[in-house]
């Protein structure tokens, strides 16, 4: 019995990892983006825009329920 736990996972091809990353990146570009604008059109920084996102936050919630 050895210490460490091997855990067995599928092997992915290299076309399914380079598309997981782009998709990944591009996911956190869209929102840093998103993020600036909305900081540079409140002008009030990041708890202003915390706030402004909670309506999106709990539509999403509501369709998650239905």
């Amino acid at each position: 019995m050895s210490v460490l736990t091997r855990q067995v996972t599928s092997v992915s091809s290299p076309v399914q990892v380079c598309i997981d990353t782009l998709v990944q990146r591009l996911g956190d570009a869209a929102a840093a983006g998103v993020y600036k604008m909305m900081e540079g059109l409140l002008l009030e920084g990041p708890s202003a825009v915390a706030i402004s996102a909670l309506p999106v936050c709990f539509t999403f919630l509501e369709d998650i329920e239905e």
